[in-house]
């Protein structure tokens, strides 16, 4: 074993210098607009027409083609130009090939992945592809390849890390859509696996119910009897916002949009617009995926959040079952060393997910994923027909295939309507309240009974409030349930508080509710623990420093503003509480789990409420003994609370410096419309997820859209182009992007004319 050790570390000594090489012989050049422009290949096109790209001065594209199999194949070409690298690493995810890259390292990641199989309904679904999304997604696959087989310079990463660009096909774009649509359920299994073996789990896991079922709707349906029902049995990664006319200052509709995610460089977006026969289209894209996910047409916009949707069940398989459980051995290629086979087991209720070594299963057990993403779905088709829907029933309809991730799509119209649709197939469950997360396939109530589609869902037109919001919580209340577990209900309370506030919406009062960073539980938990204390006679102190907190605690608005020192004193507060409390009570797991949950408030204020008094008193002491200590630390919650933008190779031991690009103090918090996701802490830390780009529709002129991303446009390390949107992020400002072909001549500054290859 030691010597197993031994040889283990000299093996990462070894990477380690390698890769510190590498990344000083691969140091980024810098390029700026023109000279990240005359490296586009312009040559021998196979175009069937002459057409043009447009840039503005932030490197944001827009194709003018004469017909779609151009459109498409420049923007293949858009994508791989602006971010070949990312995409090629999400690909190489998606397929499980990590190690080839990143050493001996990643062969448990890889192993997981290949469990997982993102690729498994695949080739399935290329068959029942519509000829033309099959022909949009063939040029896109030929733009890609054209660049890639046609490019002057090579990424950076992919000098790195040894990745030799390869041919794409459509199956590696469909492979992408569904490593993009992995179930935020996953994640819950993962975290609770070592919570189910303690004693107090099933006291938990009703909580988790509770707290789901307590969701706020985004709209009310005709299911009011089983609302009643449910509650009276239980007391139990987005923000988007679509405005009518009756509303908006200027009479016409509005719509906002803005996706939360991980926040690293490059954006997990881009920003681009097109026009050919068949779409003229602005907006959010994916790389890798040639459709507008977030944007705008002539007659429509639209924006999403993720649904949250229970579209996987976890199984735990008896021996009964093993009999029909299949095995084949796949082989993963090593860098810097010999290739290992695994093994990779599936069942009637999906792969063998406890074989994975990411999977943390209990020793003996056999735990099976059966997950909607496993079917026939095309979500690629949806999206076209998203993307040139012309009114709210072709909105509706445009969902018809949709399956996986679940997202509640936001619609708004030039005629001033408004609209809400649940894009998304989940399973047709017997059990309204399931007794665990890990199911028995015996038991009938655990078992599907068919699949619940988009059209079979309940939608919202034209609601007598005025607007719709929606922010990852409950989208409306339905049997068999869309899904168990939502965000807390912060952000959804907060966007119908703004927006009921006001009945003359203009674009300035969105604006300024994408940067809101006020948090209702946060004061509702503030004032808990005051009154707590207050009870306990805690409350009093003969020391400045004491007097100080108690003063600047008390004072605090409930805003995450960089200079806010209220916020500091409600962390600290909150931090050294739940580690002394929880432990108590449950155990470090537990606090551990709530340094990171975003309703540790209604955590806080129902036990609070009701936990046993000397064990609150003495854990309040504790606390505010410690809180009181560390509230001088921090002058502010900027100082605290940070925003770091880095690549990932900026995690590279001393030379990741090169891959560093920021380190600004942050606005918001958790549960902020402004998301900033950070575990609470009493020291110094950094967001790691939240709201990474913004979009604002006015639906009353074509031309009025504005977008801005945390980061850039470019994905190429060293282009002036990588984060020269963070200075309009960190002040809350827009880029306008005009939809109409004549504006974008008048003002991209940049255009690069493409012609047909000549034959002779």
């Amino acid at each position: 074993m030691k010597l197993r050790i031994l040889w283990t570390a000299i093996l990462f000594m070894i990477v380690l210098m390698i890769s510190c090489v590498a990344v000083i012989t691969t140091s980024p050049k810098q390029r700026n607009l023109t000279q990240r422009l005359e490296s586009f290949p312009t040559a021998n096109l196979p175009l069937k027409d002459s057409a043009t790209i447009y840039w503005n001065t932030y490197l944001i594209p827009f194709i003018d083609a004469r017909n779609d199999e151009d459109c498409a194949f420049l923007l293949g070409m858009v994508h791989a130009h602006l971010r070949l690298a990312q995409m090629t690493i999400f690909r190489r995810v998606a397929e499980g090939r990590l190690a080839e890259s990143a050493g001996p390292f990643a062969t448990s990641i890889d192993h997981s992945l290949r469990i997982i199989n993102f690729g498994a309904a695949v080739d399935s679904i290329e068959k029942e592809l519509p000829l033309k999304t099959r022909s949009w997604l063939q040029n896109f696959v030929n733009g890609i390849n054209f660049y890639q087989d046609n490019m002057v310079d090579i990424p950076v990463e992919l000098k790195l890390l040894n990745l030799q660009p390869e041919p794409w096909e459509i199956k590696d774009i469909l492979r992408l859509g569904r490593l993009a649509s992995a179930d935020v359920n996953w994640f819950n299994w993962f975290q609770w696996l070592k919570l189910r073996e303690k004693p107090y789990w099933d006291q938990l896991w009703t909580r988790f119910l509770d707290l789901g079922f307590q969701s706020t709707p985004s709209f009310s349906t005709n299911a009011a009897a089983f609302d009643v029902l449910i509650n009276s049995g239980i007391k139990s990664g987005s923000n988007a916002v679509a405005i009518s006319a009756s509303c908006s200052a200027d009479g016409n509709a509005i719509l906002a949009s803005d996706p939360h995610l991980g926040l690293q460089l490059p954006n997990w977006w881009l920003i681009a617009g097109y026009q050919c026969p068949s779409f003229q289209v602005v907006g959010l894209m994916f790389p890798g995926a040639p459709m507008i996910l977030v944007g705008r047409n002539r007659f429509i916009a639209w924006g999403g959040t993720n649904m949250r949707s229970a579209s996987s069940d976890l199984y735990e398989l008896n021996s009964e079952q093993f009999q029909n459980i299949k095995s084949r051995n796949e082989k993963i290629k090593v860098r810097w060393w010999k290739d290992k086979e695994v093994e990779v087991r599936t069942s009637e209720w999906g792969p063998i997910i406890s074989d994975a070594p990411l999977f943390k299963a209990k020793e003996g057990q056999t735990l099976s994923i059966k997950w909607v993403g496993y079917q026939i779905t095309d979500e690629f088709t949806s999206f076209m027909k998203l993307n040139q829907a012309t009114n709210w029933t072709e909105f509706q309809y445009a969902f018809e295939g949709y399956g996986v991730s679940g997202q509640n799509f936001l619609y708004a119209d030039t005629e001033g309507h408004i609209g809400m649709v649940a894009a998304v197939k989940i399973p047709d469950r017997s059990q309204v309240r399931p007794d665990d997360f890990i199911l028995n396939p015996d038991n009938p109530q655990h078992n599907w009974n068919g699949i619940i589609g988009s059209n079979d869902l309940p939608s919202i037109f034209d609601p007598e409030e005025g607007f719709i919001v929606s922010a990852n919580n409950r989208p409306f209340i339905h049997n068999p349930p869309i899904g168990y577990f939502f965000s807390a209900n912060d952000r959804v309370d907060r966007l119908k508080e703004l927006f009921q506030k006001n009945d003359q919406i203009d674009l300035d009062y969105v604006k300024k509710t994408q940067v809101d960073v006020f948090v209702p539980s946060a004061i509702k938990a503030r004032n808990a623990l005051i009154e707590k204390m207050d009870s306990f006679n805690l409350c009093k102190s003969s020391d400045q420093k004491g007097i100080d907190f108690f003063t600047t605690l008390n004072e605090w608005d409930g805003n995450y503003h960089v200079n806010s020192k209220g916020a500091v004193a409600f962390q600290m507060l909150v931090y050294h509480f739940v580690q002394d409390y929880y432990t108590k009570i449950f155990d470090e797991d537990i606090a551990k789990m709530l340094f990171s949950s975003e309703h540790v408030n209604i955590f806080l204020q129902q036990d609070l409420a009701n936990g046993e008094a000397t064990l609150l008193k003495g854990s309040l002491e504790n606390a505010l003994f410690k809180a009181i200590k560390d509230f001088h630390q921090f002058k502010n919650w900027g100082k605290m609370h940070r925003l770091k933008l880095s690549h990932p190779l900026g995690r590279i031991p001393l030379i990741g410096r090169k891959f560093r690009f920021g380190d600004y103090p942050a606005e918001g918090s958790y549960n902020s419309l402004t998301k900033t996701a950070h575990n609470i802490s009493n020291k110094r830390h950094e967001t790691f997820y939240g709201a990474n780009s913004r979009f604002i529709a006015m639906m009353k002129d074509l031309d009025e859209n504005y977008f801005v991303l945390l980061g850039g446009q470019d994905g190429w390390l060293g282009s002036d182009h990588f984060i020269d949107q963070v200075p309009l992020w960190l002040k809350g400002e827009y880029i306008q992007i005009p939809l109409r072909i004549e504006s974008v001549r008048e003002s991209f500054s940049y255009q690069i004319q493409l012609e047909p290859a000549k034959r002779y």
